[in-house]
């Protein structure tokens, strides 16, 4: 549940821990779940997290450099600016930025969702 620094995280859990939280999980809330959330969903599309950094130390730079998670929509262009839109508002910097609750999440997922589903008979499921 803490972790004194950086550097005691792995690789592939510092991408998901919303940069507010100092690695204290125990500051855990709602807007750090929906943080992960949307990292989880940025990694899947990607197939790699989104942060430049080569280990941990070097990702958690990147994630301070950048404040936000690079956009999906510059990295995989793509992809329906819909469903971009819902991941850069999960993985907002600001927690205030982010939707305030799951529900909010699933109710604009299940907004694309039809778009999604269309896209997914003419090629992947997450691109136009």
């Amino acid at each position: 549940l803490y972790a004194e620094n950086s550097q005691e995280l792995t690789y592939s859990q510092l991408a998901f821990v919303a940069p507010e939280t100092g690695f204290n999980l125990q500051h855990a809330n709602i807007q750090t779940d929906i943080y992960a959330f949307g990292m989880l969903l940025n990694t899947m599309i990607l197939g790699h997290f989104p942060f430049n950094g080569k280990n941990a130390p070097m990702m958690y730079q990147d994630i301070l450099a950048h404040k936000d998670a690079p956009s999906l929509r510059d990295l995989a262009p793509g992809v329906d600016p819909d469903f971009v839109r819902i991941i850069d508002w999960c993985t907002a910097f600001n927690p205030l930025a982010r939707y305030q609750s799951m529900s909010d999440v699933l109710r604009d997922l299940y907004i694309v969702l039809p778009k999604l589903q269309a896209a997914e008979n003419q090629s992947h499921p997450i691109y136009k």
